[in-house]
């Protein structure tokens, strides 16, 4: 079975790069649809138990991409040139 996953928000595996320096600031708010909600590739890793579980045999991502957009560009297709 394939799941897809946006990984802005899926899991927050490491806080600690939520913040890039020399990049746009930004909050990460999961309670604001609009906001970063600071998934990342840690976050997918620690949860493949979970995904076996569902019977996910394959995951497709969306873009995972230097992204310094604003808010709204979770979905990773606002790429930082």
């Amino acid at each position: 079975m394939l799941y897809l996953i946006m990984p802005d928000r899926f899991a927050n595996g490491d806080p600690a790069n939520d913040q890039i320096p020399m990049r746009m600031p930004y909050k990460v708010d999961r309670n604001d649809p609009n906001a970063r909600h600071g998934g990342d590739l840690k976050g997918i890793s620690d949860h493949l138990d979970y995904l076996s579980d569902l019977g996910v045999t394959a995951i497709w991502l969306n873009p995972v991409l230097e992204n310094d957009m604003e808010g709204g560009s979770y979905h990773g297709y606002a790429t930082t040139d």
